[in-house]
Order: C-alpha cells, then structure tokens, then sequence
C-alpha cells in the first residue's frame, strides 16, 4: 500500500529551491475563471491574480504554470510532471491517487516563483492545495578528464614563394604543344585560304 503524499507546505522558506506545488483551479467561480483567462492570454494582470490566489504580496509569473489536463491528452499528468519538471518517479507513485483525481485546470507554482522571499501562503478557497514534489536532486558526479597525449607536428617543406606580377608564365610542354598545332593549322587556313 502507498503512503498518501504529505499536505502541501505552505510556508516558503527564503532559500527554497526545488520544490513545485500542484494546486487544483476551480474555474466554476468568476475568480477562477478570471485567472485562468489571464493566464491563458497572458495579459497583464496575471501576476497579481496569481498573488492574490495564493494569499501573497507578489509572484514571478515565469514560474507558474497553467496545466489543462484536457491538454496532455494521451500523455498524462504523471509523465508531464516526470518528463517536463523532472519530479522523482517516487514521490508520482506516492502521489498517484491524489493526481488521479486532477481534472479541469491546475497551477503548478515552482520556488523561484516567490522572489527568494520567506512568505506564508494562504490560497483562496477557490484554489486547492493538491500536492507537493521536491525536484531537487544531487549533482552528477565529475570525473577528472583524462590528460591528452599531444605528439609533435611535423611541419610539411617550406614551399618556393612565387612573386605575383614577375612577368614569368610557365606552360606545361602539352599545353604548349597543343597550341602550336593549332597556330600551324590556323597559318594553313590562312593559306589556302588567301591562294584563291
């Protein structure tokens, strides 16, 4: 059996990193409706909808997102927030039946989304905490890169420099060949011709 997923924290500490918070849009109320259009058409005002949603004085739009599950079609929220956040496979399954339920409109709101700023969040009834993931994860390892084994270069025989406009054309013994007999057949054309 699966541990259901702890509530969702809704103290930001300053130096938080890493953490997305799901919540459920209920677009049934004017004001829900009113955020999802701003954040659909990303007007202006969608930043302070979005604050005011999660009880806060102010939010990075940048950082929050407007899923429409009818938008993930075939693909489906878990492999959306797998693949598209990097959420552990771990902490989908301890989740499953919390995302099961997800229909309609969701917010997923990232850490940076609140400025580095320690703030409470107190969302509004039409807003519900649905889950938390930690994205963070531990840096790869780094392994030393190996040293190069460079060999010398061997430089290829300086070459005779040519010095542009000597006045000096040097053609090959077939080209000059070639237009010598051509220079004899022109003078017997010429020839023949000018005897008639």
């Amino acid at each position: 059996m699966t541990e259901a997923p702890p509530p969702v924290p809704l103290d930001v500490a300053a130096d938080e990193m890493g953490l997305l918070r799901l919540f459920a849009l209920d677009t049934d109320t004017a004001d829900g409706r009113a955020l999802r259009t701003a954040l659909v058409t990303q007007t202006g005002p969608a930043a302070d909808l979005v604050a005011r949603a999660l009880g806060v004085a102010s939010v990075d739009p940048w950082w929050v997102t407007l899923v429409a599950m009818k938008d993930l079609d075939d693909m489906g929220l878990t492999t959306y927030l797998a693949d598209g956040h990097d959420v552990p496979r771990a902490q989908l399954a301890a989740a499953q039946p919390v995302l099961e339920t997800a229909r309609g409109s969701l917010l997923l709101v990232q850490s940076p989304a609140f400025g580095h700023r320690a703030v409470t969040l107190d969302p509004a009834p039409w807003l519900a905490p649905l889950v938390c993931f930690d994205a963070k994860r531990a840096p790869a390892p780094v392994a030393p890169m190996p040293r190069a084994d460079v060999a010398p270069v061997t430089a290829l025989p300086p070459r005779k420099a040519t010095v542009p406009g000597s006045g000096k054309v040097f053609l090959r013994p077939s080209v000059m060949l070639a237009l010598l007999l051509a220079a004899a057949g022109l003078v017997a054309l010429l020839t023949l011709a000018g005897g008639r």
